[in-house]
C-alpha cells in the first residue's frame, strides 16, 4: 500500500488524525494514537496556564517518541488572548513540530511557529 501524502508530511504510518477533545485528549490517549501509526493532538483549552500545557506536552514525549501535536482553540469570544499566546510559546518551546488550531486564522502566530 502505497503511503498517503498526509502519512509522508507528518511522519505517520496510517492517515488517521484524532482532533483536540477537551478533557478527552490526554497524553494517555494522545500517545496511543501516535504508537499505533496515527496522528493527535493534545488540547490546549483544558490547561489553565502555559506550565499545564508544556507538562503534559512533555508527559506526552515519555510515553511516545511519534509525532503528536496540539490543538489551540481561537474562538472568535475568546476574551484572554493571552492564554493563547502562552499555548503558542509552549508549543514552540518544547518544539512540536504539529499544530491545529480553530476557530479564527492563526497568521499572526505563523512566523513564530516557524
Amino acid at each position: 500500500m502505497k503511503p498517503s501524502r498526509i502519512c509522508e508530511m507528518f511522519g505517520i504510518k496510517h492517515p488517521v488524525l484524532c482532533g483536540g477533545m477537551q478533557g478527552v485528549t490526554r497524553a494517555e490517549l494522545v500517545a496511543a494514537v501516535a504508537e499505533a501509526g496515527g496522528l493527535a493532538f493534545l488540547s490546549a483549552a483544558i490547561h489553565l496556564d502555559k506550565e499545564s500545557l508544556r507538562e503534559e506536552i512533555r508527559q506526552t514525549k515519555t510515553m511516545t517518541d511519534k509525532p503528536f501535536g496540539v490543538n489551540i482553540s481561537m474562538l472568535p469570544n475568546s476574551e484572554n488572548l493571552d492564554i493563547i499566546n502562552q499555548y503558542f510559546g509552549a508549543v514552540v518551546e518544547e518544539k512540536l513540530t504539529v499544530v491545529e488550531t480553530s476557530g479564527r486564522s492563526p497568521e499572526q502566530y505563523i512566523p513564530m511557529l516557524r
